[in-house]
């Protein structure tokens, strides 16, 4: 987990056991429940522990976040995701900003016989892009396995949708 890389590739079959005991132990729990920090650490690595915890479809873990998400208080597990995804979205839009800046810069100054030595990256990704790597890992080790229930509650969540609808109606009648 802490290398980011799958647990699967260490091919070993006693760590489906090891994952469906600690998911059963209280790690879902905590994964629904630290989402929600503030620290950009903290979610970074609730993330990871959920993509290594549903890592190879384990029907047993599976079944623990669905019994977890399936109750009304995780309602804001599924907008504390809606929220990276915004947050990446912007994140790239800045990006490909900076992006095309620096090539309009860098063209202006070729073009006045002026060539820069050091160059600047900025292809690195910011956290919310890499938050949305991992949102991304977890959606689809969710659907992985094929647990129906779990499925479903990703697919759809009435209350999460009716926050927002309202949270955006209120938004709109206080900017008016």
């Amino acid at each position: 987990m802490l290398q980011n890389k799958p647990p699967s590739l260490l091919g070993n079959t006693h760590f489906a056991f090891t994952k469906a005991q600690v998911a059963k132990l209280g790690a879902v729990e905590v994964v629904a429940t630290c989402i929600e920090s503030e620290n950009p650490e903290i979610i970074l690595a609730t993330l990871r522990l959920a993509v290594t915890l549903l890592d190879g479809g384990n029907p047993k873990v599976q079944e623990q976040f669905a019994a977890t998400l399936l109750q009304q208080s995780s309602q804001s597990f599924f907008i504390k995701f809606r929220g990276l995804f915004h947050e990446s979205v912007a994140a790239i839009r800045v990006q490909k900003q900076t992006v095309k800046q620096a090539a309009a810069e860098k063209a202006a100054l070729l073009k006045a016989g002026i060539t820069k030595r050091a160059e600047e990256s900025s292809n690195s990704l910011s956290s919310s892009q890499v938050n949305m790597v991992e949102v991304m890992k977890i959606m689809r080790r969710m659907c992985m396995g094929q647990f129906r229930p779990l499925q479903d509650i990703l697919r759809s969540q009435r209350l999460t949708t009716l926050l927002s609808t309202s949270s955006m109606r209120l938004s709109s009648t206080s900017r008016t």
